[in-house]
């Protein structure tokens, strides 16, 4: 009994070596100690504590798309700005940055996705009397997800 219980866990091992497991999509988390920051481009402040956030009317990153489909922001925004997001060049969302978290956008077929955010309605927290940062503040981001 011993033996036969000793060859079936070794075939079950090999079928389940043998087997191609692939992950598709990817989580890319921001912020300080995290490692997404390469996939930033323009327009991002410094990192702080849980995110990172966009600092002037454009900003962009660059991710793997790994075999996803889709993908979305986890983020927060500032005060009523206004964001357009284009994905390879073709615009998926367009409204308040604040209603971007969550939404499921669509991806392309490139391997490569290039996302790219342009802002408008921007106020900074000086001018909106709540400190003295000049950074315009765009949204927050946390992580983005790939499905």
């Amino acid at each position: 009994p011993t033996l036969n219980l000793t060859a079936l866990t070794a075939r079950l091992a090999r079928f389940i070596l043998d087997k191609a497991v692939t992950a598709v999509g990817a989580v890319y988390r921001f912020g300080t100690g995290r490692d997404a920051q390469k996939t930033l481009g323009k327009g991002w402040s410094r990192s702080e504590q849980g995110g990172i956030w966009s600092d002037g009317d454009a900003a962009d990153l660059t991710l793997e798309r790994n075999g996803a489909t889709t993908m979305s922001f986890l983020c927060s925004a500032n005060g009523a700005a206004q964001v357009e997001v284009e994905i390879n060049g073709a615009s998926v969302y367009k409204g308040m940055a604040n209603a971007l978290a969550g939404q499921v956008l669509p991806l392309g077929s490139e391997d490569k996705v290039a996302v790219d955010l342009a802002f408008s309605d921007i106020v900074t927290q000086k001018d909106a009397g709540r400190g003295n940062d000049t950074r315009q503040l765009g949204i927050f981001l946390q992580s983005v997800t790939l499905k």
